[in-house]
Order: C-alpha cells, then structure tokens, then sequence
C-alpha cells in the first residue's frame, strides 16, 4: 500500500475521477437530452443528448491517459464494488421514467377519449 500511497499524483487522480464519473455524465446526459425534447418538443435537444454522451467517451479517453495502467485497475476495483448499489439504482430509475411516461401517455389518451 505505502508503494501506492507513493505513486499517486494529481494526474492519477483527476485520471480515476474522470473514469468514475464518465458513465453517470453520459447516460444523465443522454437521459436529459431526451426529456428536454419530448417536454419542449425542439430537436436540439436530442443533439445536446448524443453530444453530452460522447463527450462522456472522450472523458472516459482522457481518463485512461492520465490514470494509466494503475489507475485504470482502481477504478474497475471501484465499479466491482459499487456495482450492486449502482444496478439496483438504475432499475428504480427506469421503473419511475417508465412509469412517469406511461402515467403522460395514459392522461393525454383519456383527455383525446373524453373530449
């Protein structure tokens, strides 16, 4: 640990940093891009989506670079063990998107029925 302890850097941090934040900045930014534009119905939005998701890969480029073969084996001990809280989230967040949408799409059906 002490050798490890030795090695680490700014640039080994800012490295791990940018390999553990890539996937939430990509997919949020992504999952945003696509509320904005069906809420506000402009197209921009779904560019703003795709742009936030691949500037997530060229953080996750960066990332790599500056982390290096060490930094790299940090950040997927990191993922192993946050993996579990991490997919349990993300199902409670599709199962409320989902719902959140099929509840909009249930509304506007019934107002165009009864009116």
């Amino acid at each position: 640990m002490s050798d490890f302890i030795k090695m680490v850097s700014l640039r080994l941090i800012i490295g791990i940093i940018l390999l553990t934040t890539n996937q939430v900045i990509g997919w949020g930014g992504m999952a945003l891009g696509l509320y904005l534009a069906k809420k506000t119905k402009h197209k921009i939005f779904y560019l703003l989506g795709v742009g936030i998701y691949g500037l997530s890969w060229a953080m996750l480029a960066l990332g790599a670079y500056l982390a290096g073969p060490p930094g790299l084996t940090l950040a997927k001990h990191f993922f192993w063990r946050f993996r579990r809280e991490t997919i349990i989230l993300a199902i409670l967040l599709l199962f409320f998107a989902g719902s959140y949408f099929w509840y909009k799409y249930a509304t506007s059906r019934k107002s165009k029925t009864s009116g």
